[in-house]
Order: C-alpha cells, then sequence, then structure tokens
C-alpha cells in the first residue's frame, strides 16, 4: 500500500525543471547559431574549429578531458612561453592597451604594428619581425601621417608585408572570428614570412553589448580564439571608464589578456605604459617623448623600467608636485596675510593717530592677521614712509608714537 502512495505521490506531484546555467545557454546559443551557419558556409570545417572553441571557453564542449591529459613528460616537453615583442606581446594572447582619450593608445599601437614589421626593436625589446593586420574601427585615415611621421623618424626601413582594415567586425561572434582566421590565412604572404600581429583598435568597434556583461565576455572570448588558432599576438587599444581609474566594461578584458597595460599621460608631457598584469614575465615599464616628425607624432625612448620602479618615479614625482603646490598655496597665503595687515594697520593709524606699537598692533589683532605678521609689516610701512614713527625722547627704550603720512611728508 505504501508502495502505491509513494507512486500517486510522484504522479501528483508537480515536474521541477532544471534550470540551464548560463554557461549551457550561451554554449546551446552557439550550437545553435552554427547549425545555421554551417548551412550558408561552404568552410564547415573552419566554422566547427571555432565553435568547438567557443564552447569549450563557455565550459560545456566536453564531457571528459581525457584526450588533453599531459603526463610529467609530455608537460615538461612543452615549449616555453614566445613573445611577439619581448616581455610585452605574448605569442598566443591578446594584450590590451588602455587609457583615455588623448593618452596615445593608437600611437603606441601603430608603433608596435610597424616596428614588428620592420624588425626594430620597440624601445629596446625586441621583436618577431613579420606581417601583421592593423584592423582600425575609426578610419584608416588617421594613420596616414602617422605613419609617415613613424617612418621619417625611422628612417624609412624595409618592413614586411602588413595590411590596414578600415572595416569592423563582431569578434564576440564566431561568424566574426572565423572571417577573421579565414582573412589570415588567405593572405598573400611572402615564402619566408610569418603573420606575427593583429590589432584593434577600438575594442568597442568590434564588440555588440553590454561592456559590463555579455558583450565584453564574448569579445575577450573571441580575441584569446583568433591569437591560439591563429598563434599570434594580438594588441586591442580600449578605452578607460568615465573616470579614468580602470578600463571600461567588465574585468573579463584583464582576466584574459596575456598582458593589460595602462597607457596615460605623465610629466612633461611624456607618454607612459605600465603594465598591470604579465602572464609570463616581470611586470614592465615604458616612458615615451611624443616628438614632432613629418607633420605628426613619432614616439622616443626616455626609460624602459620595471613596473615597480615606475610606479616609485610617479609617486616621487606626484610628490614632488605637490609639495611645489602647497609652496605655492603657502606664498599665495602669506602673501593675503601680508596684505591684510597692511590694511588694517593703515586704517587704525589713520582713526587712531600717535598709538605707540604695542597698542597699534594690539588694535589689529583678531582680524586675520597674527602679531609676528603684524609686527613684521608694521616696520616695513614704516621703511616705506607710509607710516611715520616719532620717537619720544633719545633713549632706546623712549616711547614711539605712530602717525599716517601726511601729504606734505617726502
Amino acid at each position: 500500500m505504501s508502495e502505491v502512495r509513494l507512486l500517486r505521490a510522484r504522479e501528483e506531484a508537480p515536474i521541477r525543471k532544471r534550470v540551464a546555467t548560463e554557461a549551457e545557454l550561451m554554449a546551446r546559443a552557439d550550437a545553435h547559431m552554427f547549425e545555421k551557419l554551417r548551412e550558408e558556409d561552404d568552410d564547415a570545417g573552419l566554422l566547427d574549429e571555432v565553435k568547438r572553441k567557443f564552447m569549450q571557453s563557455a565550459g560545456d564542449a566536453e564531457h571528459d578531458h581525457l584526450q588533453y591529459a599531459m603526463t610529467d613528460g609530455d608537460l615538461m616537453a612543452l615549449e616555453p612561453p614566445s613573445w611577439v615583442v619581448q616581455d610585452w606581446i605574448p605569442r598566443g594572447f591578446y594584450s590590451d592597451l588602455f587609457g583615455e582619450p588623448g593618452a596615445k593608445k593608437t600611437f603606441a599601437i601603430l608603433d608596435l604594428v610597424r616596428c614588428v614589421r620592420a624588425g626594430l626593436d620597440w624601445h629596446g625589446h625586441s621583436v618577431e619581425p613579420g606581417a601583421t593586420l592593423f584592423y582600425q574601427g575609426e578610419g584608416a585615415e588617421q594613420l596616414v601621417d602617422r605613419t609617415r611621421a613613424w617612418n621619417s623618424w625611422h628612417s624609412d626601413p624595409s618592413v614586411a608585408s602588413g595590411w590596414t582594415f578600415a572595416h569592423t567586425a563582431d569578434v564576440g561572434t564566431p561568424e566574426g572570428v572565423a572571417a577573421i582566421v579565414r582573412t589570415a590565412r588567405g593572405l598573400p604572404l611572402a615564402e619566408d614570412e610569418r603573420l606575427q600581429m593583429i590589432a584593434f583598435d577600438p575594442a568597442v568597434e568590434y564588440m555588440s553589448g553590454e561592456e559590463n556583461g555579455e558583450g565584453m565576455e564574448r569579445l575577450t572570448r573571441g580575441l584569446r580564439i583568433i591569437a591560439q588558432m591563429l598563434d599570434v599576438g594580438v594588441a586591442v587599444g580600449h578605452h578607460t571608464n568615465a573616470t579614468g581609474e580602470r578600463a571600461r566594461g567588465s574585468d573579463h578584458m584583464r582576466m584574459r589578456s596575456g598582458a593589460h597595460i595602462r597607457v596615460e599621460q605623465v610629466e612633461l608631457g611624456y607618454v607612459g605604459l605600465v603594465q598591470q598584469k604579465q602572464k609570463n614575465g616581470e611586470m614592465r615599464a615604458l616612458i615615451l617623448q611624443p616628438v614632432e616628425s613629418a607633420g605628426s607624432l613619432a614616439l622616443h625612448t626616455i626609460a624602459s623600467l620595471t613596473a615597480a620602479e615606475y610606479a616609485a618615479r610617479k609617486k616621487s614625482k606626484d610628490n614632488a608636485a605637490n609639495a611645489e603646490r602647497r609652496l605655492e598655496m603657502s606664498s599665495s597665503a602669506a602673501q593675503k596675510k601680508d596684505q591684510l595687515a597692511r590694511e588694517l594697520l593703515l586704517r587704525v593709524v589713520t582713526t587712531r593717530p600717535g598709538l605707540g606699537k604695542g597698542a597699534l598692533t594690539k588694535a589689529c589683532l583678531s582680524q586675520g592677521a597674527g602679531k609676528d605678521v603684524l609686527e613684521r609689516v608694521l616696520e616695513v610701512l614704516v621703511e616705506e614712509g607710509a607710516i611715520r614713527r616719532d620717537a619720544k625722547g633719545s633713549g632706546a627704550n623712549s616711547p614711539q608714537r605712530h602717525y599716517p603720512r601726511e601729504p606734505s611728508d617726502p
């Protein structure tokens, strides 16, 4: 009888559906998208590859990971992390350069791209020379004068192949990632050339959705997949939030990056680049000087240092600047007090002529000027002749009386 009741209770109980996790929902959305894409695209192999990587990022692509398991021998046989730009741009990752408008982010990214193409050290850091792609979402026209300036500053070096795209794509979708990977693989590279770097500037032009939510999460997944599939370094320009304190949007940009680099204005109009994250080494910093070149600007090395040294230098400069401001404020305050004391003394000596030094300064107290300031300014006024001092007697301690200067006084 108890079993019958149990079965009946189960039949009558409301059916409770399991709520899917966000990762599961995103993976299902990716799967649905790819079914549609496969019907429309002949290159299903590439789309399947991108799809698998997007879904792995969501955590639901595989139910077991045995095929990826590594023994100690496998682990020790792995190649160490490599760089496209030593200590700055790791291969197989994206690195973002973020800063406020006017901080020279695009100048710095162009500088990176041109140095890689030319095989020139980037401000003291070696590069892997090769071809580049530069996706400029705010218009390629702004790069014309800057490229000319860079070429002139570096004496027109020979460069590897490079392409600029005044074109945007949604890197937060498998379709957008597949298009970029397909483009990169189809480049007409010379026989001995290798694609080394892809740049996107600014990040907001290559994403959809909320920067503080899913949009940024998907963008960073897409950037990482591009870097991994093409085995290149990816550089991304990005803005700060409204207060300038950190990169705009959610923290996914920093978390998934190989390097997270702030670009900022520092003393004397210099440009500071400081790593706030470096996945494969010690965090570094640069101080660069924008210099005039061929009608625009190029970047000249002032200092290459660790992030810790940069922070100490910046703190020292800030302290010095603050001390100078305090000195200026103190000097300004002293001048105001002197002027106040002058006005008080002249007013009292006019309304109450003949007062001694002590009585005169006492009459001016409690009005914003101290005794020491009043006594010092009184001596100045006497020396200037603005106040006439008469001594009653010839002795050193003879009483002194103070009067306003008469019109006939010299």
